[in-house]
């Protein structure tokens, strides 16, 4: 029964909180009015700047930082090569030529080769010359 009530002592803590009985800082109760301290400025805030703010409207350029270290985008491409936005995601001239020709090619595909609709259209214009011939003969 005694190793319970010891095990229970211990696990109680003072509400208020953990005394330290062996401090090793030594504090003056003279306070700042001892000779024995010297005069320290108050650097705590300079009378001149209490109540100024920054006045942003006066600044010449605002700089951005883009997400994209260009460091590698230098490394992968020559910068001669790179064109456009080096924040936005990295083309170079061979890339937009690829992306011309891909979109050139398939501008001519749509004119040259015909939908299931014009087809059918043909078809039935062509069916209705048949008949006319035959209803005229």
């Amino acid at each position: 029964r005694e190793q319970g009530d010891k095990a229970k002592n211990k696990d109680k803590v003072s509400a208020a909180g953990l005394n330290f009985t062996n401090s090793t800082n030594d504090f003056s109760v003279a306070g700042p009015s001892n000779s024995d301290m010297p005069n320290l400025e108050d650097l705590s805030h300079n009378a001149d700047d209490v109540g100024a703010e920054a006045d942003t409207n006066n600044m010449e350029s605002i700089i951005s930082v883009s997400p994209i270290p260009t460091s590698r985008i230098h490394k992968d491409h020559l910068t001669s090569q790179i064109i456009g936005d080096l924040s936005l995601t990295t083309q170079t001239r061979s890339m937009a030529r690829g992306v011309r020709d891909q979109e050139i090619k398939k501008m001519k595909e749509a004119y040259s080769s015909e939908t299931k609709q014009g087809l059918l259209l043909k078809d039935i214009h062509k069916r209705k010359a048949l008949i006319m011939k035959r209803f005229l003969l």
